[in-house]
């Protein structure tokens, strides 16, 4: 999924987001995008050691979107938080 793609996925499920802050939400939680993979499959490994972010308590509007996008993704609450 491209930037771009991105971009106009939130703003139909009713996020107000430019390209802009939704590259400093993908840098501030380390959501980079993938480049091609040429040759084989992806190792496993990397994704078993990753440990879940629990949402942060921002009131800005890019930690109200990315604390959005990880209860969405992760399937957290947000007064889960400790």
């Amino acid at each position: 999924m491209s930037q771009k793609d991105m971009v106009d996925t939130l703003t139909q499920e009713g996020f107000e987001i430019n390209e802009r802050e939704l590259t400093r939400v993908r840098l501030r939680y380390k959501w980079h995008l993938r480049e091609a993979r040429s040759n084989g499959k992806k190792s496993k490994k990397g994704a078993q050691n990753k440990k879940r972010k629990a949402p942060a308590r921002g009131h800005g509007v890019i930690e109200q979107l990315g604390n959005a996008i990880l209860v969405r993704v992760l399937g957290l609450r947000a007064g889960t938080c400790h």
